[in-house]
């Protein structure tokens, strides 16, 4: 079907189980869980909770195992300990430091309510970031949903921390080509 349409590997580089796995993603950072694939942990909340929010991404995939979000993904382990309390602004940190200079622009005047916004919810983990690195994280995970600009949610402090995450293994692996 997805043929029908033109969504192939061959013709849009893109697979239906790549969209699945995206859409995966996409409902774990909602409900504020950070995917393997995305850089989180199993120790990044208690187990129950973790696996209570693994099924309702599975439902929402269709399925009624929490083992199948593994496919789409990733595994969070078997055994985790917790993560350390300052994961998400040490990691905000690490991607401020890690962030291109080119990608740290002007914040357009359309998005400035936006990155206030998001600047603000980075407060409640003590991560004090200037707006426009704020924009910078924002702008890369919108990118991730094929737009330019995507408007904040409710909690929005996973995929700030997923995009985080993206520019520090970006650092390390530029780091390592040289």
């Amino acid at each position: 079907m997805l043929a029908k349409i033109g969504i192939t590997k061959k013709d849009s580089n893109v697979s239906g189980h790549g969209l699945r796995a995206q859409y995966a993603e996409n409902a774990a950072l909602i409900a504020s869980v950070i995917p393997p694939t995305l850089g989180g942990t199993g120790g990044q909340m208690a187990k129950e909770d973790l696996d209570l929010k693994r099924a309702q991404v599975s439902e929402k995939l269709g399925h009624s195992r929490i083992s199948i979000t593994s496919a789409y993904y990733g595994s969070f382990g078997r055994t985790n300990s917790p993560d350390s309390p300052n994961r998400t602004k040490d990691a905000i940190a690490a991607a401020v430091q890690a962030i291109p200079l080119a990608k740290i622009n002007d914040i357009p005047h359309d998005r400035m309510e936006d990155c206030i916004r998001l600047t603000t919810e980075l407060m409640i983990v003590n991560a004090y970031v200037d707006p426009r690195l704020a924009h910078a994280l924002w702008e890369y995970h919108s990118s991730r949903h094929c737009t330019a600009w995507l408007t904040p949610g409710e909690n929005n402090i996973a995929a700030l921390e997923a995009a985080s995450n993206h520019f520090t293994q970006l650092q390390i692996s530029n780091a390592l080509k040289t």
